[in-house]
């Protein structure tokens, strides 16, 4: 991740971010500008959360298929 605070994970820099905006009175777009986080940071995370899921689904999908054919041997 680039940016301040690239090496913290996106989730623990939102959950700072929140705390800014509630302890703070902040609103939320400074808040994230401040913890780093950006449209672009978000997006990306997106993408890797939806790659992800799709690896976990291959994975769910194979498993069925081999259990199947695991049960009939």
């Amino acid at each position: 991740m680039h940016g301040p605070g690239g090496n913290i994970a996106l989730s623990e820099r939102q959950e700072e971010a929140w705390k800014l905006v509630e302890h703070e009175n902040m609103s939320y777009e400074v808040a994230a500008e401040m913890m780093g986080i950006t449209q672009d940071t978000l997006e990306n995370h997106l993408i890797a959360c939806n790659q992800r899921k799709e690896d976990w689904q291959h994975t769910i999908d194979w498993m069925k298929g081999n259990s199947s054919s695991v049960e009939t041997e």
